[in-house]
Order: C-alpha cells, then sequence, then structure tokens
C-alpha cells in the first residue's frame, strides 16, 4: 500500500496547493530512498503543474523505470535525451524499457550511443553484449564482451557469459576465428 503523501517540511500541505517545485522535491526525495512507488504520485503531480521540467521528467522516468512501468519511463526519458543526448543515465535506461517492450534494435542504438559517449561506462559493454545475443549476434556479443574484459578484468558475469559465447560456437578462448583447425 501506497503511504499517503508527505511534502518535505513539518506541516503536510494539500498537493492541490503545493508548488510543481515542491512536489518535485518531494518525489526526489522518495527515489533518494530508494522508495520510487511512493515518489510517483508527487511527481506526476508536479508533472501536471509543469510538464516543461527537465528535473520532473528525468525523476519521474527513474520512478517509472525503477517499478516497470517501461510504456510510462520511455516518453519522459525521450523528453530529456532531446535535451541532454547523452545523459548516460537516460541513454541506459531507455535502452533498459525498450528491451522490455520488445524493442531490440533501438535498445541497442541507445547502448551504442552510450559508449560511443562513454567508451569506459562500466557494465556497458556488458549490457550491450546481453542485447546482441538477445539479437543472435555471437560474434558482436564476443567483441562487446572482450571490450568489457579490458575495462573490467574481474568481471565474473561477463567472463562466464563469454565462455557460454564459446561454448555455443564451439570456440576455444583465446581462439583466433581466422585460424580455424586443420585436419592434418
Amino acid at each position: 500500500m501506497v503511504e499517503p503523501l508527505r511534502l518535505p517540511w513539518s506541516r503536510e500541505r494539500d498537493p492541490e496547493t503545493a508548488s510543481a517545485d515542491e512536489l518535485r522535491k518531494c518525489g526526489a526525495r522518495e527515489l533518494a530512498r530508494n522508495r520510487p512507488l511512493q515518489a510517483i504520485p508527487p511527481l506526476e503531480a508536479a508533472f501536471a503543474k509543469e510538464a516543461g521540467s527537465f528535473a520532473t521528467r528525468i525523476n519521474l522516468a527513474t520512478a517509472y523505470y525503477l517499478t516497470a512501468q517501461h510504456a510510462k519511463a520511455v516518453p519522459h526519458l525521450r523528453y530529456v535525451l532531446a535535451i541532454e543526448d547523452q545523459n548516460p543515465t537516460a541513454l541506459l535506461n531507455l535502452a533498459a524499457c525498450l528491451d522490455a517492450l520488445g524493442q531490440l534494435d533501438e535498445s541497442i542504438q541507445c547502448l551504442e550511443k552510450l559508449l560511443r559517449g562513454r567508451p569506459s561506462w562500466k557494465d556497458g559493454h556488458y549490457n550491450l553484449a546481453i542485447a546482441y545475443l538477445k539479437r543472435d549476434d555471437k560474434a558482436a556479443a564476443e567483441v562487446a564482451l572482450k571490450r568489457e574484459l579490458e575495462l573490467n578484468p574481474q568481471h565474473r558475469a561477463a567472463r562466464d557469459l563469454l565462455n557460454r559465447v564459446y561454448i555455443t560456437t564451439a570456440k576455444s578462448p583465446g581462439e583466433d576465428e581466422k585460424d580455424p583447425p586443420t585436419d592434418d
């Protein structure tokens, strides 16, 4: 059950009379407390009062994303990216939402864009590899996983996934595709 809306000061106020800024701050506080479900009502109220607020839109998108309301998050993330086209959190969250909505190619485009702007983004190449594997592109997944392991050699999940890619392609770790085995 969602708790009643409490604004960030000692006396409670009616959300109808609270300003968009007060509502946005209330929602942001709930997000900071890892309570995205409780963040949505004040953020939606703030959005209704001031649809053009960047901060409200990114916070609302985050709350929707964290509560698996992907279709609701997408337009807000697109709005954020229209203003800040290299916003890494928005790109990563949009990629995840699009993937969840079955729009895998567009999800991959978001991850590729993220990594063009921030090639060392933690887990970026790993997430891209997973998306490539969903598209059954094992060669691209292998490249992405190798890049992730160059950046983070201790990334166990990336190493395990790369080994699974090798197994499914009958390739040994370190084996070069241009040197196929010979039958001497």
